[in-house]
Formats: C-alpha cells, sequence, structure tokens
C-alpha cells in the first residue's frame, strides 16, 4: 500500500538523497543542496514536498515552492513545482499523477493564484498546464559593441557583493522590476546562486553601485540597473571580459529589449515556463494592468492599448469580459456571449504566449495580448 502526504523533518535526508539520486541518472551527477541552496541548505524544506511511501521507504517525490508575484500593483500567491523524482524501480505505478494531484489540491486549498513549471510540454498538459512567457534572448559579441558602441565610455567593474549595504541596494533594485517574485533580503544571496548563479555587484568608477547581474551557464539571466541608459556602456565593459554574452530579458522589460536589439548579433523568442491559473480573474486584471503600464513606459503615451472590450469562455472557469477605456483595464466574470471560446490551455497559449498571441486572428487582442510572464531563472525550482 501507498502513502501520499507531504515530508516530516526527519525525513529531509531520505528527501534530498532520492532527488540527487533520480536526476544524477540523466547524465552527469546532481547536488541539489548546492544547485538550490534557497530550499535545501535550510531546514524545514521537507515541508514543500509530497511524498509517496510504499514498503516503508520513500519512492517518489514533488516539491511545490511557495512564490508571492509581484505585477504592477498587484500581488499574486502561487507555486512553483519542481524536484520530480520517483525511484526507477517504482515508476510506471501511477506516483507522480497521485502527487501532482495532491499538489495541485492543496494549491487550490490555499487560495493560489497560480501554479508554474518547467517540464515536458505534453507531460504536464494533463494537469492543464502550458507554454507561456516571453522571453528574449539577445547574443551580443565583442565585434558587436566595438562597432555599435564606440561613444560608449563610461567605465564599470564587476565584483562579488562587498558588504551588506552593496546588499541592500541589490535588493532595492531588484524591487523596482515590474515583475518580479519577491524575495527577502536573508534569502537573496541563496536565491541568485540557483543553478548555478554568480551574482555580480556592478559598480561604476566611483565605486557606487551601478546595479547587479546574474551570470549562469554562460548567460546574463537576470540585470537590474540604477539608470536603464546604462546597459550599453555596462554590456561594453563586459566583454572587456567574455568574448559573447547572452543577455535574457523578459517581456516585461521591452525598453531593454529595443536597446539590445539595435546592436546584438543575433535574437532569439522563446516561451519562459508553464503556467495553471487557478483564480483567472485576478490573473487576468494584472495581467492586463501591467501591459498597460509597460507600454506606458515604452511609448509614452496615457492610451497605449486600443480601446474596447472582448468576453473569453475558458473552459468551466466562466466568461470574462476584459475592457481597456482610456488606459486602464478592468477584468469582470459575466454571462454574457463570448468573442472567444478556450480551453483553459489554449487560454494560457493565446494569452501569454508570444507565439500564441501572434497567431490570433482578432486585431483588438493582437494588440493586447501577450499578457507578460516570466519567472526570472533565480526563483524557479
Amino acid at each position: 500500500m501507498t502513502a501520499y502526504r507531504f515530508g516530516r523533518p526527519e525525513e529531509e535526508g531520505q528527501i534530498l538523497d532520492l532527488i540527487d539520486l533520480v536526476f544524477s541518472k540523466t547524465g552527469h551527477s546532481h547536488d541539489f543542496a548546492s544547485l538550490l541552496p534557497k530550499v535545501y541548505a535550510h531546514p524545514g524544506f521537507s515541508s514543500l514536498h509530497a511524498v509517496a511511501e510504499q514498503d516503508g521507504r520513500l519512492t517518489g517525490t514533488i516539491a511545490m515552492l511557495p512564490l508571492t508575484v509581484r505585477m504592477g500593483g498587484a500581488s499574486l500567491r502561487g507555486g512553483y513545482i519542481g524536484s520530480v523524482a520517483v525511484h526507477s524501480r517504482y515508476r510506471g505505478q501511477g506516483h507522480m499523477k497521485a502527487l501532482m494531484d495532491l499538489l495541485i489540491d492543496t494549491a487550490r486549498e490555499r487560495a493560489y493564484d497560480f501554479l508554474a513549471l518547467g517540464g515536458q510540454r505534453q507531460r504536464y498538459g494533463y494537469w492543464g498546464f502550458e507554454l507561456c512567457g516571453a522571453n528574449l534572448r539577445f547574443s551580443i559579441s565583442r565585434q558587436n559593441v566595438s562597432h555599435a558602441l564606440q561613444a560608449e565610455t563610461a567605465r564599470f567593474s564587476f565584483a562579488p557583493p562587498a558588504d551588506g549595504a552593496q546588499w541592500d541596494g541589490i535588493k532595492a533594485l531588484h524591487d523596482r522590476l515590474p515583475f518580479r517574485c519577491e524575495r527577502s533580503r536573508a534569502l537573496f544571496p541563496d536565491i541568485a546562486k540557483s543553478y548555478g548563479g554568480a551574482l555580480r555587484a556592478i559598480l561604476d568608477e566611483a565605486g557606487g553601485l551601478a546595479g547587479y547581474l546574474i551570470w549562469t551557464e554562460g548567460e546574463i539571466t537576470e540585470i537590474c540597473l540604477r539608470e536603464e541608459s546604462l546597459l550599453p556602456a555596462v554590456l561594453k565593459c563586459l566583454l572587456n571580459e567574455e568574448k559573447r554574452v547572452v543577455v535574457n530579458v523578459p517581456g516585461s522589460l521591452p525598453e531593454r529589449a529595443q536597446t539590445l536589439h539595435r546592436f546584438a548579433e543575433s535574437t532569439e523568442i522563446a516561451d519562459k515556463e508553464m503556467l495553471l491559473p487557478l483564480r483567472w480573474e485576478k490573473l487576468l486584471q494584472a495581467g492586463l494592468e501591467l501591459r498597460l503600464e509597460v507600454e506606458k513606459m515604452r511609448g509614452g503615451s496615457r492610451n497605449p492599448l486600443p480601446n474596447g472590450e472582448r468576453i473569453l469562455q475558458i473552459g468551466n472557469e466562466g466568461a470574462f469580459r476584459l475592457q481597456v477605456e482610456n488606459g486602464k483595464a478592468a477584468v469582470t466574470q459575466t454571462k454574457g456571449a463570448p468573442d472567444q471560446v478556450w480551453t483553459g490551455k489554449q487560454a494560457v497559449d493565446s494569452l501569454f504566449s508570444p507565439a500564441g498571441a501572434w497567431l490570433l486572428r482578432d486585431p483588438l487582442l493582437r494588440a493586447w495580448l501577450p499578457l507578460p510572464w516570466g519567472v526570472n531563472t533565480a526563483d524557479t525550482f
């Protein structure tokens, strides 16, 4: 008989051993205490893990990391699914399905607004997850900056944060992002180390904090600056040390994307992760408001999106009226006739994915979408 429940404090060693074992069989050794210190370097992580217990041993586990996402002025509570591990001798017995069902039921009981994860599309599509979130990747070489950024003369250096004051400044810069996950000051250093990330303070010639970046597996996965106009000069200085950099830019920062697109060697646009909305009205309201805010920052217009309304029927979740009028957004449930009828997965694809939004035939929805989404790599699980 198999029991499905949440882990206990005395099982943390077993949980960590199981995850390390299962992932190490994928091709290279894994050490999750080093890979995700924000979770596994701190006691208490057993409570995040749903576990399968069979024959007196733990045979599988899936974790759900609580997140609070800030979208403009809105705060959304949710969870990021990760550390999906079933021992090879116990696969094919339905453990993953039972554990995923337990976590989704728990998320609904906690009134979470969303769940997110990274993984194979069809595998997690069975639970309603779908790809979403615009992530732009700009590849920039020394040749690009030597030709395109000759006028940039400001000098910057890069070093690990030297003291608590710099960490305080780094957190303050992060907290200005229009889309972000809330990070405690105490956990910020460990969060930045996720998946081998290395955080570097960006220092101006006077030694002042000009920003920070997180370098992960040869890419800049996160960069925040006290002034966005510093970005070209910062990259020019960085490319004195590196031959090439890839800069990841979320869809919520189109001004940055415009800057990099002017001189980058190449650009790629891809989905960021998979999303399962649990409270659609709240997610749509936050997303449409942030889309308006982002477009206002980019274009300076008070009314950056065309006025109009559309009614969307989303599976069994109901019908939602989306309205934009004179630079303001409103989302309400309605019994009106829908303009679009989507399943939950189709709605995620159309509303939050750059490719899905681009393929829509409705010109008004194409002008409004995609809604910004994309959890930074350091906050994922």
